[in-house]
């Protein structure tokens, strides 16, 4: 199972997603319901970086 970023953009982010699948169906849902969270990482951390600040502090009138 692999997740990889394919593409971002300003408002979106391609995620393509590998999942072997297993002889037993439960082996299989245990599988995809690996491969979606880390989707949901890699959709997360893409989130979070843009929204990431540059450190400087936030100032709000003289009160840091």
């Amino acid at each position: 199972m692999s997740a990889v970023i394919k593409s971002t953009s300003q408002d979106s982010v391609t995620i393509e997603v590998t999942i072997s699948l297993a002889k037993s169906m439960l082996d299989c849902e245990e599988k995809i319901t690996s491969a979606l969270n880390d989707v949901g990482c890699l959709a997360s951390r893409t989130a979070l970086e843009k929204f990431d600040t540059d450190g400087t502090p936030i100032l709000i009138g003289d009160d840091k």
